[in-house]
């Protein structure tokens, strides 16, 4: 046989029995024309062999045993793929129940009141877009205009929409019943705390990133009041967001509230929409105040002291974080030219019968001030050309909003601010790319930086300085409340980013530092800075949209919640008659400065 002639024995063939390759193998080189023919007739020799006999014939022995390092090899390395398959397959399955245990733990945050609530909210809004309503659902910068696109082969595709983020309060008849016992998740992955940064799973009824312990202490506080029945408080910013729910709470716990805005007839029109505005219709008065015009505040001031008979709360909340162009404010123009139009002729018109009388004592001191020989302003809204031109005009504080004096007034663009588009707020949609909260120190526009001063810092200097002898005059303890921010903290860790809020906010905690405590023993004036916590993304509205959408975020607590903290230093004095002051309160407690 040919096997034999290469010096291979074979089973059966000669010599009665099973001899070898040769005396000495030489190593096998893949080169050498007369090895790969071995290596050939070997592999015909397996090939025909049958393997019924092969596992059990003893002639087959030595064989088996010299296949034995390479059955070996071949059955750790089918052991090693399989076991990689298997690792690969474990990893499939422990991501897929990942993701099955994320998805769970999101639709259960999504069952708590707040973000039930901002997600109802913000779907009814983009139902009312679909209707014709103010859209809650906007084109992404570069797509296409139409709702609907098509690829180049016809087929349509759908356009990309920005969507609104959800925020905003959440108001309801359970929100004053803490029902946590009976719908409390437990989540797969534990969360860390907003307040304590403790890590939890269990999730409250009403909170989903604060720990039981917490939530239960921000539940009943959102909640919490105290009788201010014949007490008086100023409360600047009281349109919307965390003023107006300041403002709420304030009229609801039985104060009276001077209220100020740049937009009276708007901060009317929202109060009148309450269910109880009968309740406290007759103890709110809303005042047009821009607090970028100091000599305006001043005059304010004076008009306070001349008509209130005593000043129990001021309450400093006014303030410009990110500045927003002139045409942002134009959609509520309309309204606060035609009630001022109602106020000059006096007779309300049906429409406005609701809110105006609230809106009586401004137009009167405006009035006033326009005869006043120190002023030469005219309390008209609504304006002729001459008007404009004459020297004796002085726009009121909705009017002051349209003056453009910084680049970006120039710069906004209706693709910027959509005309008639409005969020869960009532506010003007700003699709702007970059704002306020974005810019560095060689960022910030002078016209920026002095208004931002004049309405974080300046203003609550001049109504605590000036109004301090009315508060000093009155009876019992009174409370001084400037809204502040983390921002304005040096014990904390910066970005390079708002440098001029920054600094606004700490001037505010500097004079409250510094006056708390005289304030306090001299005149029993109880002065706190408050931190609001965190109700709302600063950021550009593309940027915060794509964050709430890729992160599924929103923010852990709402104006509500704001509100309660800003308060807390006015409802804690009244009710233990232990008043806090000279402290930065944060979450309810004080905090470094």
């Amino acid at each position: 046989m040919a096997l034999a002639e290469e010096g291979v024995s074979v089973p059966g063939t000669s010599g009665g029995g099973v001899g070898t390759v040769a005396d000495e193998l030489e190593p096998f080189d893949v080169m050498d024309p007369m090895q790969m023919r071995r290596l050939a007739l070997t592999i015909d020799v397996l090939t025909a062999l049958d393997p019924k006999t092969f596992d059990k014939d003893p002639i087959y022995r030595p064989l088996r045993r010299s296949l034995e390092p390479l059955n070996r090899r071949f059955a750790d390395r089918t052991a090693a793929i399989l076991e990689k398959e298997r690792a690969k397959q474990l990893r499939r399955e422990a991501e897929g129940r990942k993701a099955r245990q994320a998805e769970m733990d999101r639709r259960h945050r999504d069952t708590t009141r707040l973000r039930l609530g901002r997600i109802e909210r913000l779907r009814g809004l983009e139902q009312g877009a679909s209707n014709g309503g103010a859209v809650g659902a906007l084109l992404l910068p570069g797509s296409d205009s139409d709702c609907g696109g098509n690829d180049s082969d016809g087929t349509a595709t759908p356009t990309r929409y920005l969507s609104q983020v959800p925020d905003g309060a959440v108001k309801d008849e359970r929100d004053t019943l803490d029902t946590s016992a009976s719908i409390e998740e437990e989540l797969h992955k534990s969360k860390q705390c907003y307040t304590c940064k403790a890590r939890f799973t269990k999730l409250h009824h009403f909170y989903a990133q604060l720990c039981p312990s917490c939530a239960g202490i921000n539940f009943e506080m959102r909640n919490f009041s105290a009788d201010l029945t014949g007490k008086v408080a100023l409360l600047t910013g009281a349109r919307v967001k965390i003023g107006y729910e300041i403002g709420l709470k304030l009229l609801r716990a039985g104060a009276s509230l001077v209220a100020t805005t740049r937009f009276p007839a708007d901060a009317a029109r929202r109060y009148a929409a309450e269910k109880d505005f009968d309740e406290f219709r007759h103890r709110l008065t809303i005042h047009a105040i821009d607090l970028r015009d100091v000599a305006g505040v001043e005059r304010f001031c004076n008009h306070l002291k001349a008509t209130l008979p005593r000043l129990d709360i001021i309450v400093n909340n006014a303030c410009q974080t990110v500045r927003r162009p002139a045409s942002y404010y134009a959609h509520l123009l309309p309204l606060e030219r035609s009630v001022d139009a109602v106020l000059r002729l006096g007779s309300a018109s049906q429409e406005h019968a609701s809110f105006v009388p609230l809106l009586a004592d401004d137009a009167t001191r405006r009035a006033m001030e326009s005869q006043s020989p120190s002023s030469e302003a005219s309390s008209s809204l609504h304006h002729s050309p001459e008007m404009l031109e004459s020297d004796s005009y002085y726009p009121t504080a909705a009017e002051l909003s349209q003056l453009k004096i910084a680049p970006e007034d120039y710069a906004a663009t209706s693709a910027d601010l959509p005309s008639g588009h409005l969020d869960i707020n009532g506010q003007q949609i700003d699709l702007r790319t970059t704002n306020s909260w974005l810019l560095k120190l060689q960022d910030v526009s002078i016209p920026e930086l002095v208004e931002v001063m004049a309405i974080n810092a300046l203003a609550p200097f001049l109504l605590n300085s000036r109004l301090q002898p009315l508060m000093a005059s009155t009876q019992g303890n009174k409370y001084v409340v400037n809204v502040s921010a983390m921002e304005g903290k040096f014990y904390r860790h910066k970005t390079p980013n708002h440098p001029h809020t920054n600094m606004a906010k700490a001037a505010l905690n500097m004079m409250t530092r510094t006056s708390a405590k005289d304030l306090a023993e001299k005149d029993g004036i109880y002065m706190t800075a408050v931190d609001t916590g965190w109700i709302n993304d600063e950021n550009p509205r593309d940027k915060a949209a794509r964050i709430a959408e890729a992160s599924h975020f929103q923010t852990p607590i709402d104006e509500v919640d704001a509100a309660a903290r800003v308060l807390h230093p006015v409802f804690h004095g009244v009710s233990t008659k232990e008043p806090l002051y000279g402290v930065f309160l944060k979450d309810f407690i004080a905090t470094e400065w």
